[in-house]
């Protein structure tokens, strides 16, 4: 012990204690610093991987976003949302067509001027009950045919479907629309063909029954005229015979209008009256 107190108490000892502190002190900092490093490497290595990933996950969004906007301006179908205040959030392009309205000036504007004033009411009522029910989509007032409003002032027919999300406690609805107007021009076109051929049989059934009715008394009026040719007695007396060719000639006149009707008829498709009907030319020719 006294040896060791004096190794210290002793210039030697000191300078040797300052000396293998100094030389602790630097191996720890040597460590400390190397320790230090591939700290800051690991953190570093691990900030890059997460700044790539973050990076990553932005593109795909980022992507997604894009294809998703590029779906939804594309489509045909028109497709509007509008949040709990039921203000326009979204206006697609098809939207923009179909109204003839930019979305810049729809945005954040509610759905009326989309409507015609008689049909607002009952909209605003109808999406109230939607958005309170428990249903997340519906077709909006199936069986009746709604009425849409272009900026001109044009009403058109529509076919629209209302659906609800919610988007990061964001509640939004979005109403998808179709404007009907081709479809209802094809239906109108369809029903007025339609009509037009009904109208076209009933004329033809009229005149067949027409054609038959006169050809009947035709044939006999041509008969008699006939009978009165080849009877004696009217030869002897001029005037009657005279009478009697007239007759014969306007008879066989109207015979052949009345044919030619019928052959008008056959031609449009419908059955004309046979022979039996009334065709036949009288008892004998002249």
């Amino acid at each position: 012990m006294g040896s060791r107190a004096g190794w210290y108490d002793s210039e030697a000892g000191m300078v040797g204690t300052v000396l293998a502190s100094t030389a602790l002190l630097f191996c720890a900092a040597l460590l400390s610093t190397r320790w230090i490093a591939r700290f800051e490497r690991a953190l570093s290595a691990r900030r890059i991987s997460l700044e790539a990933g973050i990076q990553q996950r932005t593109a795909e969004l980022r992507a997604n976003q894009e294809q998703l906007t590029a779906i939804i301006g594309t489509v045909n179908t028109a497709i509007i949302s509008i949040d709990a205040s039921h203000r326009i959030v979204l206006f697609n392009a098809a939207a923009e067509r179909i109204f003839g309205v930019p979305a810049s000036q729809m945005l954040g504007q509610p759905l009326d001027p989309l409507l015609p004033e008689r049909f607002r009411a009952r909209h605003a009522q109808d999406v109230q009950v939607f958005d309170q029910a428990g249903s997340t989509t519906r077709p909006m007032d199936a069986g009746a045919r709604l009425r849409g409003l272009r900026s001109n002032g044009e009403e058109f027919p529509i076919e629209a479907a209302i659906s609800r999300v919610e988007v990061g406690g964001r509640r939004l609805m979005t109403v998808m629309l179709r404007d009907m107007s081709d479809t209802e021009a094809l239906d109108a076109e369809r029903r007025a063909r339609l009509a037009a051929e009904e109208a076209r049989r009933t004329q033809s059934r009229f005149l067949s029954h027409l054609s038959h009715e006169l050809r009947t008394p035709l044939n006999a009026v041509i008969g008699f005229a006939q009978l009165l040719l080849v009877d004696p007695a009217a030869a002897e007396r001029p005037s009657l015979h005279r009478y009697a060719r007239h007759i014969l000639q306007a008879g066989r006149q109207q015979l052949a209008m009345v044919t030619d009707l019928l052959e008008l008829i056959r031609v449009e498709g419908a059955p004309a009256p046979t022979a039996g009907c009334g065709g036949r030319r009288g008892p004998g020719r002249a």
